[in-house]
């Protein structure tokens, strides 16, 4: 049997206070999860690491995927798994007959 995996796009972010709401909100439907600052943004932004690292830990505790853009890979603050939590690659498309297919998601943006 096949399934789709889901995802939601998180970004551009402007305040990292919604973050935890937004994920808390999806929890139960979104499978991987991409977040992201507004990059070279001129507009006033509310960006804590600390709001960050907790969306972080609450999406591993639920074993989610996570893709960092590097927007807040770059803040010294966040604390991401490099290797994993930086790498849009190993994201998955769908599971099939229990197993899985890597596929990235640009093939099907």
């Amino acid at each position: 049997m096949k399934t789709i995996k889901t995802f939601v796009s998180i970004e551009p972010m402007f305040d990292t206070s919604i973050l935890k709401g937004v994920i808390e909100d999806t929890l139960e439907y979104v499978d991987q999860y991409l977040i992201g600052l507004l990059s070279g943004n001129t507009l006033k932004t509310r960006i804590l690491p600390e709001e960050i690292n907790l969306a972080l830990d609450i999406l591993r505790k639920e074993g989610k995927e996570i893709y960092l853009k590097h927007s807040l890979r770059e803040l010294p603050e966040v604390n991401y798994i490099k290797g994993i939590e930086d790498d849009f690659s190993r994201l998955e498309l769908y599971n099939e007959d229990g197993g899985v297919e890597q596929r990235p998601l640009l093939n099907i943006i």
